[in-house]
């Protein structure tokens, strides 16, 4: 392995640079490669960083491909993750961690979008359950949560919440978050009623 790159994986918060924390600002403005979404991206257009737009296509390469490229040396430098919310939160910490060391890896962690809906609301985020809802296949029981203080159930996509959330589930005495900041749905939370 020819890796030669410092590899900080960067929490942006839920959206906008109004979210961002001093430390993720400065240490994205010292990478040399800004890897993430195009919005995420965005938020450091001018930014003299080479900018990868990650994705499952030829010209956006997904985690797997920048992974490779790091590994032989063909990407170099401070190489910088950019994460929706917080970086510590169903990111890319645990990916690149376990491909490369904690040793390996810096963490800078963001606002998360559980923090972000919680405190709207004016709720404190003490107590409170994470669950993700990885694909299709989730399904969210209230049977087994009903008794939990507050759950928030984090989704990929306006798709999924059909499938965690079908018609006649209960889903009436919860407050549903969705599309905090950024113009694609991230989040979908679940809180008790109060």
């Amino acid at each position: 392995m020819k890796q030669n790159a410092k590899i900080t994986v960067i929490g942006c918060g839920p959206g906008g640079k109004d979210y961002l924390t001093p430390i993720a600002k400065n240490e994205a403005e010292k990478a040399d490669i800004l890897i993430g979404t195009k919005g995420l991206i965005d938020i450091f257009k001018n930014a003299e960083a080479e900018k990868i737009e990650i994705g499952y296509s030829e010209d956006k390469p997904g985690p797997d491909r920048i992974v490779e490229l790091i590994k032989s040396g063909d990407l170099k430098g401070n190489i910088a993750f950019l994460c929706e919310g917080d970086s510590g939160l169903f990111s890319y910490a645990r990916f690149l961690r376990e491909r490369f060391g904690r040793k390996n890896i810096r963490i800078v962690p963001g606002i998360s979008s559980v923090q972000f809906a919680l405190a709207r609301i004016g709720l404190e985020w003490d107590n409170v359950t994470i669950i993700k809802a990885r694909d299709q296949t989730f399904k969210f029981s209230f049977e087994e949560n009903h008794k939990k203080e507050k759950i928030c159930v984090l989704v990929g996509g306006a798709a999924l919440i059909p499938t965690v959330l079908p018609r006649g589930s209960g889903q009436d005495n919860y407050l549903i978050c969705n599309g905090i900041l950024f113009k694609c749905p991230l989040f979908l939370g679940l809180y008790r009623p109060f």
